[in-house]
């Protein structure tokens, strides 16, 4: 069984400066394992909220080597909050050999994909997503999407609930230092299907891990800092600080995307949600959000 020793949480931001020429770092939180338990870090060594610049091998790596953590191929999970996949009507065509490479073709769009001069920003996610939606009444959300109650990739508004401007963002850093894939992508790429020298990127989707897994029904920092120091939480957490996640609340979900991705290891279901998962045809179609589990009385057409 796959297992994974370190835990990087990103949230996502679409924000952009330089008139969108740069995007802005991402807040990350970076667990690791140890023999005592997970250790949580939401601090550089200097006592500033850890960011990265973002989603490549360059930015990642030079996170973890603030910590002298050496390159750790698939025993690294990072938990993005960004969309991972398309609805099955409105993938465009793509020449591709299985899902995976489906995807990485995808990212590949979005990095090449410019607008009015800006490479990041709303106006430039909005540009590029447009173009798949071919009919504006058309099914638009991913099976997943419906049975979460979580936003779709083509949704622009409210501005706080855009997932689109900081997927675009995400999917753009993906392929910004080489087109070759350097992640396994789940579940893109199956537990028994994948490149043990890569690290894995799941879906996530803190709102669901902040309700269903620490049963906290509104994103409250007090709340989490509050269950962060319960007995049941102690005995497998150690935070360097709980300072940065009370005034941060962006962090504050990254620290909740690594607390949501160890507690699906700890009950076997990061890598598989529910019995059939790897048999439903819609999850190498669509993709799927972590910790989701299935509902089939929901939407069924969605699943064939």
């Amino acid at each position: 069984m796959l297992q994974f020793s370190y835990f990087l949480g990103i949230d996502q931001t679409g924000a952009a400066c330089a008139k969108g020429k740069r995007a802005k770092p991402l807040k990350v939180c970076l667990a690791n394992k140890t023999e005592k338990g997970w250790e949580i870090n939401t601090q550089n060594p200097r006592g500033r909220s850890l960011t990265i610049d973002g989603v490549t091998p360059a930015a990642i790596q030079k996170l973890l080597n603030q910590f002298e953590i050496d390159r750790p191929n698939s025993r690294l999970a990072i938990m993005a909050d960004c969309v991972l996949g398309m609805p099955k009507d409105h993938w465009p065509s793509l020449k591709a050999s299985n899902p995976s490479s489906k995807l990485w073709k995808l990212f590949q769009k979005a990095h090449d994909h410019s607008h009015e001069g800006a490479n990041f920003g709303l106006k430039v996610s909005e540009s590029f997503f447009k173009q798949f939606l071919k009919d504006p009444n058309s099914f638009s959300k991913r099976y997943c999407e419906e049975i979460s109650g979580s936003n779709s990739i083509f949704t622009t508004r409210p501005f706080q609930k855009n997932i689109q401007t900081g997927t675009f963002r995400i999917w753009r850093d993906l392929v910004s230092e080489g087109r070759a894939p350097w992640l396994n992508i789940w579940p893109f790429n199956s537990k028994s299907c994948y490149n043990p020298e890569n690290p894995w990127l799941f879906e996530g989707y803190p709102t669901l891990f902040w309700r269903n897994y620490l049963e906290i029904p509104n994103r409250n920092g007090d709340a989490l800092i509050k269950k962060l120091k319960t007995l049941h939480f102690k005995n497998q957490f150690s935070f360097d600080t709980f300072a940065k996640i009370q005034s941060d609340p962006d962090l504050c979900d990254a620290a909740v995307l690594v607390l949501g991705g160890i507690l699906l290891q700890n009950n076997n279901s990061l890598m598989t949600p529910f019995p059939g998962f790897w048999e439903t045809p819609i999850i190498s179609t669509e993709g799927w959000i972590s910790g989701q589990k299935k509902v089939s009385v929901v939407f069924p057409h969605r699943q064939k």
